[in-house]
């Protein structure tokens, strides 16, 4: 048997424009196949929430299911695809098999995650009926829809009544580690019933969300048939007749991962949300200067504009880098001076408290607003769409400034570390990843990267002024965010003061309120702010 897995990037609700990618896809890969497989849901898209439960909305996905099966007629190729389906007032996570004009086989999804990112409970249920094979052309295939895959009960109810080969229709979403457990989980059905595995997943950036793909086939004994196809749409083919073991899969390190991620994420944030071009505050620091290389690389380097935005308290340096960093990417530029701005500013609030001397924090916030204030301006006037630069340390502690620098429509690196910022420019730097717009290397200064990081918001003002030295800093926040470790184990496994530990713990208390209200952007750890940590703004 011939299948080919479509890894296709999706748009959520938008009927239309999945119906079509699914037509596309299925006519061109039809003469070589006896099957055409697409990913969960893959004719709503999968981050549906609770439009799912809109019932205009499934009145036209009734429609558009209709139509994906009617074009199969007078085709000897079967198409498998996700879509939910209303039955009885309840909505259920569904594969549905069409061939020749009639739907012929359908499987609803069994288990329903609620953790982490998932919430499938809150609008689908649980199938009703027993799993079962699906008969065509002298194979019988056990199909599972994600989750249903994590569970060995599942897989081996089909087992039983005698599939002869595993498809798993997926939307797992990319964080570090996952694609390792993806392949774990597949590796050990085909070993266990000794038959071979289609792994199909979705891809593109959802929201917050970002899907890597990495759709993969194993053979019954757990040997890759092809290397996982990461970070872009796409077709594999399986020959269930002709099955060679792929002899070397190339390792993708995670420094490539990450950033791969974050360029699909800005893109198909864009796309997605019919913006095309961006605003950017440049301070010359390496959280800007990445999240524009990120930005650069997603939309290319003509729809982007480099604002600086320089006060008195910011050094020749970092507008000389600034201005190379700029030149390096090859976008627009514009400088504007806030010292007048900002000199109004402090002298209408220290007349209205009757006082000759504002409190410094006052005095570093207005800065930052102020540049929101005119890059927001210019997003207006120019119909783009501003970046917040904020990374999670920052957000973790509370070392950004709300309506400052955390202004924004999408934040790219807000589940990013500090350190980790670092690791990305450099890797940047001497790679250009997949799909860029921008294939240039040595994007970003080399003084950026290792100048010691400043706010630039006082005179010779720097970070660890105010918090321990990042490469410290960043090992607490992970252990006490990621690892969600007791404090005194923290302190202990780091050789740090637990003093140090607990004022990293309350920094991150107190700045809930500062989190709730971030732009949203991609999820890339296995605790991203406001997704797997869900903590009260109050407590």
């Amino acid at each position: 048997m011939k299948i080919s897995l479509c890894q296709i990037n999706l748009e959520n609700g938008n009927l239309k424009y999945n119906f079509q990618k699914i037509k596309n896809y299925f006519e061109k890969e039809q003469p070589y196949s006896d099957i055409v497989a697409f990913p969960e849901l893959s004719l709503t898209g999968y981050l549906l929430k609770d439009l799912v439960k809109n019932h205009d909305f499934l009145d036209e996905v009734l429609k558009f299911k209709a139509k994906v099966v009617e074009f199969t007629k007078e085709k000897k190729c079967a198409l498998l695809f996700g879509c939910p389906i209303l039955k009885n007032d309840k909505i259920f996570n569904s594969v549905i098999i069409a061939y020749d004009g009639e739907e012929i086989f359908s499987v609803d999804k069994h288990i329903l995650p609620n953790y982490e990112v998932f919430n499938e409970p809150r609008n689908f249920s649980e199938s009703e009926k027993e799993s079962r094979v699906f008969e065509f052309k002298g194979e019988k295939i056990g199909i599972l829809i994600c989750e249903d895959a994590w569970h060995d009960h599942i897989p081996n109810v089909l087992a039983k009544k005698g599939a002869t080969l595993f498809i798993i229709v997926n939307a797992s979403p990319y964080d570090l580690g996952k694609h390792k457990n993806r392949m774990e989980i597949a590796n050990n059905i085909a070993k266990k019933y000794n038959k071979p595995v289609a792994y199909l997943n979705t891809f593109g950036g959802y929201d917050e969300l970002v899907f890597d793909g990495g759709s993969f086939i194993v053979d019954k004994d757990g040997y890759f048939i092809n290397e996982p196809y990461f970070w872009k749409e796409g077709v594999i083919r399986l020959n269930t007749s002709n099955n060679t073991p792929c002899s070397n899969i190339k390792p993708i390190s995670e420094e490539e991962n990450i950033y791969q991620a974050l360029v699909l994420s800005v893109r198909d944030y864009f796309k997605k949300n019919n913006f095309t071009k961006a605003v950017i505050g440049l301070s010359g620091g390496i959280d800007s200067a990445s999240v524009a290389s990120i930005c650069a690389d997603a939309l290319g380097p003509g729809n982007l504009k480099c604002v600086i935005l320089p006060s008195k308290f910011n050094s020749e340096e970092s507008m000389k880098y600034a201005l190379e960093l700029i030149k390096n990417i090859g976008c627009e530029k514009l400088t504007i001076p806030i010292d007048n701005i900002f000199n109004n500013f402090t002298n209408a609030l220290k007349t209205s408290f009757n006082s000759k001397n504002l409190k410094e924090i006052t005095v570093q916030n207005l800065q930052a607003r102020i540049r929101a204030v005119l890059l927001m301006g210019i997003s207006n006037e120019e119909n783009s769409l501003l970046l917040a630069t904020s990374n999670k340390s920052e957000s973790a502690v509370g070392y950004t400034t709300i309506y400052g620098d955390m202004c924004g429509g999408f934040a790219p690196i807000k589940d990013i570390y500090k350190t980790q910022v670092y690791k990305l420019a450099k890797w940047r730097n001497k790679n250009v990843p997949t799909g860029s717009l921008c294939s240039k290397l040595n994007i970003i200064p080399s003084f950026i990267i290792e100048r010691e990081p400043s706010a630039e918001l006082n005179h010779n003002q720097k970070d660890s002024d105010q918090l321990p030295p990042y490469d410290i800093l960043d090992k607490i926040l992970y252990d006490l965010i990621e690892l969600d470790l007791p404090q005194k184990k923290v302190s202990e496994k780091n050789n740090v003061d637990l003093d140090l530990v607990k004022s990293v713990a309350n920094m991150i208390k107190n700045s809930e309120y500062k989190r709730s209200q971030a732009p949203v952007g991609p999820k890339i750890s296995t605790k991203g702010f406001n997704y797997d940590r869900i903590y009260p703004v109050s407590y």
